[in-house]
């Protein structure tokens, strides 16, 4: 009882610490720091109560002597519940608003403080088995099995469904997925001038991170910004256009996965926005570590 007391309090101050810290963002101009009230403050009210319900609970259980390492497993209930409120902590109330790129930094040093730096690491590899991502995957594979006579006559077409390349691509994907929403492939179909299919499970924001010198930091700010998802695909074709040019060659590019990210943000802008922010910040810092390491 006293072990699960001192987590439970454990746990509910570190919600506190974080959520005071991520609303007195250094860099937040256009929006009034928020003062946090613990003892108003319903996400903390509530994350409270649910945490002691927990750990009662906990204390609780019947079935502690089939398990050998108790302790690790109340740990780890008590870290799933602190990840579990701070993502409502980020998408109810973080999230109202027009976030910038150093806003997004400081959304990542902060729960990277909360949660532990490993929490922010997506594990993407279980998606290889999700039809979206499968048919992604197909509808590029068989796009680039075009000639090139093909591949212009495709994107020439001012409406790419009149096109019979088109539907060879469609055909393909739908043997992954029979539900894939046809309009979200032909707004991504500009897209595949500039890249080779990959299956590397990479996010957008690390091929971002990884290209970044090419382009200024404010174009990334702008992407990270937007809500409609044609304007997204349009800064996407336009960062990838600029890619493209000064490299010279195509962008290996998993276009099943971003076709996961898109369908997605329809529905849920801010979440993946965050985890291209996410990815993003992680391969700046995996890079820095690099060079620091061969500095040393």
């Amino acid at each position: 009882a006293r072990i699960l007391a001192q987590m439970a309090d454990q746990t509910i101050q570190q919600l506190q610490v974080g959520k005071s810290h991520l609303f007195n963002a250094p860099n937040r101009k256009k929006r009034k720091k928020k003062q946090i009230d613990n003892h108003t403050d319903s996400t903390m009210i509530n994350a409270a109560q649910q945490i002691w319900n927990m750990a009662n609970k906990l204390l609780y259980r019947q079935d502690w002597y089939v398990r050998e390492n108790r302790l690790g497993h109340v740990e780890f209930e008590f870290h799933k519940i602190l990840g579990k409120y701070w993502q409502q902590v980020l998408d109810d109330d973080w999230d109202n608003g027009c976030l910038t790129l150093p806003d997004r930094y400081h959304e990542f040093k902060t729960t990277c403080m909360v949660l532990g730096e490993n929490e922010m690491e997506n594990d993407r590899e279980y998606l290889d088995t999700v039809p979206i991502v499968r048919a992604g995957r197909a509808f590029a594979q068989e796009y680039h099995k075009l000639d090139r006579q093909e591949k212009a006559q495709l994107r020439n077409e001012e409406h790419p469904v009149v096109s019979r390349y088109f539907w060879q691509c469609m055909n393909r994907a739908r043997r992954e997925d029979p539900t894939v929403f046809q309009p979200m492939f032909e707004m991504a179909l500009p897209l595949l001038e500039y890249i080779n299919p990959a299956e590397n499970g990479r996010s957008l924001g690390r091929i971002l991170r990884s290209t970044s010198r090419f382009f200024k930091s404010r174009r990334i700010d702008l992407l990270f910004q937007e809500k409609d998802q044609e304007l997204l695909l349009d800064h996407v074709q336009q960062i990838f256009h600029t890619i493209v040019a000064k490299t010279g060659h195509p962008l290996s590019f998993d276009l099943g996965m971003f076709f996961f990210d898109i369908k997605r943000f329809h529905f849920h802008p801010n979440k993946v926005i965050r985890h291209w922010a996410t990815d993003y910040f992680r391969e700046e810092i995996r890079k820095e570590k690099e060079v620091n390491h061969v500095s040393a």
